[in-house]
């Protein structure tokens, strides 16, 4: 059983408590902390529980101990220092990577420099050497911390950098980093949740954490935390004349420890700030041990809970799971005013070292107009060619600059006061898109060059992919792109809407070779696993089960699926049935086929050629009396039509297909794991498809990306670290069968990276 020392960061009733005045005792604190271990499984006794914190306190009684001797021995666990850098533990890599969504992964790094006593007294001289041997060396850039894996370093340095082709430019930034921004210009991002303060997603974030926060309770809590650092300062340095030269306040922009080695700057960039952010809770904690303050260490824990809340309202954890938890942190708005400078989020991607990037595809959301969109493609531009820059002064002997290239991702949304057919104003608005991605792209300029395919991105639950194939199909004819990608098949209500998902991108949207399938995780993830967290008995809508049979129909004929011709007449049944209940008419399944395969037209544009029964499909289809009749919720068993071997025999069938067309999936670790139906990485669909593959079932290439690095804690050199990790010490491959799987995902994405196309 896990330490509880893992949740001190998530204890929000004990953050509660000190927001409204009250005292919060060390006992409390140990009762929060097992009732936060006890939400991840509620069929242990207590008294399992109370017998794993008896072992997780011994002989901790305070916070001063908690904070000098608990964490600390609790972190050794996990890293180890080699000369001044700081590496993770191999064998508890995958464990690290569950800890870090918990709680700040800088914090976690002071904790441990401190445990090795790099620091003996607050002397100028001394300050600045480990400011200059240990903190600048592991908080440069980033806060996140990696293994130390020989063969994919020495991969890693034969290829330059790693590829991360599905990343998206607005889920970049760290938590710390935008903690940091908050405690140095809380006004303007303060704005940012003024503006989404009162939605039902931010709601949400908020009352899962017990929490019913307003705007002037986020300006208290910050207030609060620079207070509580400026406390820190001058309770340690008060004497210290050096050291107070310039006033220091709550509402000062930076952290008062930078005067130590440093001068203030203006803007003071979040991911520099990381820097004395470290050197304060190094600082602060080794006064803690030598003047055993009580007092001071419950100000840090205040400080460090503060900061914990911020960290659960922008990184997605082990108990946040699903799309829809992922995308109200992608709503909330916390991340914007940080994600204005591009440059900062560059670095922390290229990581400490600035190697961890070979070539990157940004995924962006497009304007509907040039004079919108032309400034943001200049920024990126600019930014990137000062990482460059950066990259070059750090190493002049290295002699290679990481590459950019752009991906326009259009954005799901849901169907809102439809007239006339469903998604008018989300077809509007593509339509808007269309025409000015068309018009860039007929300027020619580097600009519009670095523009090499299109995407749609987020809740599957909110679009079907009919909605955009006029537009993507359009874009693709009018030769504006070679290629496409989409996000399917990551979320669904039953693993057959996901599959469907699949094929209608891939037919729909008329995908070609090395076109890309962003997640896929329908066709991989294991049947048992998903079973286990649905149950037998779903919801689903009526309509959408009636497509998922009609599609497995499909499927089974078209791809041949001997094994499953004997389920074809019960299939017929059943959609003959569902499509009397959704259309008031029991459609044959041969005209709901070709009716389903003519959904990726315009609406208005389909040609029925006499075809009085296709035309009153589409006229029911489109109606919002039979819609609603559409979307009615239905309860279904999961396995009444097809049973686990069955659903795995579809699932290959769709690898077989993309496999034949040359369909490339995008996988995502540390997304998948969090958003997808898993419960760990063992049944993530990458280790079923490799099982597959070595069983001779045809596998389509498979390429790695981060998706959104910030919210996951994640970069592309952790992603490739993760698979590694569990191959080798939780499968027990040998390093060499690991790393020539790894060989060859980076080698399917230089070949299938949309950068190597024609500019």
């Amino acid at each position: 059983m896990e330490s509880q020392i893992k949740f001190f960061q998530c204890d929000m009733i004990s953050l509660n408590d000190y927001h409204h005045g009250y005292r919060v005792s060390f006992d409390d604190v140990k009762r929060r902390l097992l009732l936060k271990q006890r939400e991840l499984n509620v069929g242990i006794s207590d008294n399992c529980y109370k017998l794993n914190q008896k072992k997780s306190f011994y002989g901790i009684d305070s916070f001063i101990s908690f904070f000098t001797k608990a964490i600390p021995d609790y972190i050794k666990k996990y890293l180890y220092i080699n000369q001044t850098k700081i590496y993770v533990k191999e064998d508890y890599f995958i464990e690290w990577q569950d800890l870090i969504t918990n709680c700040s992964p800088l914090f976690l790094m002071a904790e441990f420099l401190h445990s090795l006593h790099i620091l003996s007294n607050f002397d100028w001289q001394e300050v600045q050497h480990i400011f200059s041997l240990y903190i600048l060396e592991n908080s440069r850039y980033t806060a996140l911390v990696s293994p130390n894996i020989k063969p994919l370093d020495d991969f890693f340095e034969q290829n330059k950098g790693f590829y991360d082709l599905h990343i998206h430019l607005n889920g970049i930034t760290e938590s710390d980093a935008v903690w940091q921004s908050f405690l140095s210009d809380k006004y303007h991002n303060l704005y940012n949740i003024s503006k989404k303060i009162n939605t039902d997603s931010f709601k949400q974030q908020l009352e899962q954490m017990g929490l019913d926060y307003s705007l002037n309770d986020f300006l208290s809590l910050i207030n609060r935390a620079k207070a509580i650092r400026e406390y820190f300062f001058r309770k340690i340095f008060c004497d210290s004349k050096h050291y107070m030269q310039e006033r220091i306040s709550s509402d000062s922009f930076y952290n008062p420890f930078l005067m130590l080695v440093g001068k203030p700057e203006i803007p003071m960039h979040p991911n520099r700030q990381l820097r004395y952010e470290l050197l304060m809770y190094i600082i602060v904690l080794k006064y803690l041990e030598k003047e055993q303050d009580e007092h001071m260490a419950m100000c840090l824990h205040e400080y460090l809970l503060i900061a914990g809340f911020f960290h659960q309202l922008l990184v997605q954890n082990s108990m946040q799971f699903g799309f829809t938890q992922f995308q109200n942190i992608t709503l909330n708005d916390i991340r914007a005013e940080t994600d204005r400078n591009q440059l900062n989020k560059f670095l922390q991607i290229c990581g400490n070292n600035l190697k961890n990037i070979n070539t990157i595809e940004l995924r962006f959301s497009p304007k509907d107009s040039i004079d919108k969109q032309m400034p943001i493609l200049r920024q990126i531009k600019r930014d990137w060619e000062k990482l460059q820059e950066i990259v070059t002064h750090k190493d002049p002997s290295y002699d290679f600059k990481p590459n950019y290239v752009l991906i326009a991702h259009f954005i799901k949304q849901k169907d809102k006061d439809s007239i006339n057919i469903p998604f008018e104003k989300l077809r509007t608005n593509l339509e808007k898109k269309k025409l000015m991605l068309q018009s860039l792209k007929n300027m020619g300029s580097a600009l519009s060059k670095k523009i090499v395919a299109i995407d749609a991105a987020s809740s599957e639950f909110d679009t079907p992919p009919e909605v955009f194939a006029p537009f993507f199909n359009e874009l693709r004819e009018k030769q504006c792109f070679n290629h496409m990608t989409y996000h399917a098949g990551e979320d669904f209500y039953h693993i057959l809407s996901g599959l469907r998902a699949i094929y209608e991108v891939i037919m729909f949207m008329q995908m070609k070779n090395g076109d890309r399938i962003g997640h896929a995780t329908a066709t991989g993830i294991d049947i048992e696993t998903w079973l286990s967290i649905v149950g037998k008995q779903i919801l689903l809508p009526k309509g959408e089960y009636l497509d998922d049979l009609v599609f497995a129909y499909n499927l089974i004929n078209e791809e041949h699926i001997e094994e499953l011709f004997h389920i074809l007449q019960f299939l017929n049944m059943n959609i003959e049935k569902l499509s009397y209940e959704v259309y008031d008419e029991a459609y044959n399944v041969s005209l709901l086929i070709d009716c389903w395969k003519m959904r990726n037209q315009e609406p208005r544009n389909i040609k029925f050629d006499g075809d009085k029964k296709k035309k009153d499909y589409f006229e029911k289809y489109n109606n919002k009396i039979i819609r609603k009749k559409y979307n009615e919720p239905v309860e279904i068993n999961v396995t009444d039509v097809f049973n686990v071997d069955q659903l795995v025999k579809l699932q290959q069938a769709i690898l077989c297909l993309m496999q034949r067309k040359e369909i490339i999936i995008e996988t995502l670790p540390t997304s998948n794991l969090r958003i997808g139906y898993h419960k760990t990485l063992e049944s993530y669909q990458l280790f079923n498809w490799f099982k597959w593959r070595k069983k001779g079932i045809p596998i389509p290439p498979i390429i790695l990306g981060t998706d959104d690095p910030g919210i996951f804690s994640t970069n592309i050199y952790n992603e490739f670290a993760l698979i590694y990790c569990y191959m080798v010490y939780k499968e027990n491959l040998s390093r060499s069968e690991t790393m020539t799987f790894l060989q060859e995902i980076n080698a399917n994405s230089r070949i299938y990276s949309f950068s190597g196309e024609k500019l």
